[in-house]
């Protein structure tokens, strides 16, 4: 059964120097995210571990490891498709009214920054972790929501820039990341900008 897993992770590398050779291997590629990321996830910690795995788990992944080799056979054809993003055009008519809804929700996590004190502390160099778990908490709804919904909405309006820009939109992406860290004290805000 072992040697099913081993076929598996030699797969999974051939395949990765096959998609990335085709150019069609990207950082949100099905591949990478379903495929690869069991290689690492659940095969190699299973054979670093192998005589000690319960009886079930390696049912489980044995299982799973049949399933997945059956989905790359199915597939592969639809892997080795490049992505192309089309804008429609009416899309581009729409940015006025999403560069407003990218203001309201800001306003509401400035507001929601002051509220928690989080925004004034952090200013002061005051310690917040307190002020972070308490507005996570209490201010949540008001602030996860816009938080989510800027990243979004400027996502789209990065989609519809050329390459040409990406100076711009790294600039753009590092704002938006240090702005979500000042509201809401989460460092996860600036890997937003990354």
């Amino acid at each position: 059964m072992k040697i099913l897993l081993y076929l598996y992770i030699i797969i999974s590398v051939y395949l990765l120097f096959k998609y990335s050779k085709s150019k069609t291997l990207y950082i949100f590629s099905p591949y990478i995210i379903i495929y690869l990321s069991f290689v690492f996830n659940d095969i190699v910690p299973f054979l670093l571990l192998y005589p000690d795995i319960p009886e079930n788990l390696q049912y489980t992944t044995f299982t799973a490891t049949i399933i997945n080799l059956l989905f790359l056979y199915v597939f592969r054809k639809q892997l080795l498709i490049q992505t192309n993003l089309d804008i429609p055009s009416f899309s581009i008519k729409l940015n006025k009214k999403r560069k407003i809804i990218i203001c309201c929700f800001a306003l509401l996590l400035f507001c929601a920054g002051i509220m928690s004190g989080v925004l004034t502390n952090l200013l002061k160099g005051n310690d917040i972790e307190d002020l972070r778990r308490t507005s996570e908490i209490g201010l949540g709804v008001i602030r996860d929501i816009p938080m989510l919904g800027i990243q979004i909405v400027m996502l789209v309006l990065f989609l519809q820039k050329s390459w040409n820009f990406y100076r711009s939109i790294a600039f753009y992406s590092f704002c938006l990341g240090a702005f979500l860290f000042l509201t809401t004290g989460n460092k996860g805000g600036v890997l937003v900008g990354q």
